[in-house]
């Protein structure tokens, strides 16, 4: 929790629990998502405390753009692919889809 309100964490692998989700839910392809990259930030979604989530893929960021941190991704959304958050109090998992690719099935 040191990143609450700092930006959030540098990027990382899509969180177990919302791959899971993004394979069975979504059917979205586990090679695809293997290839994708994750950045979180602890918030309160309503009164709840959560962490949020934006997955894109590296491959697509252009060479002057650089992805620090969550906050990174507010001047690129057009780089975000899934957008959502993991509710910490009953581990509930939202997610939006923005930009689809045919990779994804």
């Amino acid at each position: 929790m040191d990143q609450l309100w700092l930006g959030g964490d540098s990027p990382g692998d899509i969180p177990i629990p919302v791959n899971m989700y993004l394979v069975t839910r979504l059917n979205i392809d586990p090679d695809y998502l293997y290839q994708l990259k994750c950045v979180q930030q602890m918030d309160f979604v309503g009164d709840a405390l959560a962490t949020l989530f934006r997955i894109f893929d590296p491959a697509t960021v252009p060479p002057l753009v650089k992805i620090h941190n969550f906050a990174s991704l507010d001047q690129h959304p057009e780089l975000i692919i899934y957008e959502g958050h993991i509710d910490l109090a009953n581990e509930s998992i939202n997610v939006l889809r923005h930009n689809s690719t045919s990779k994804e099935a």
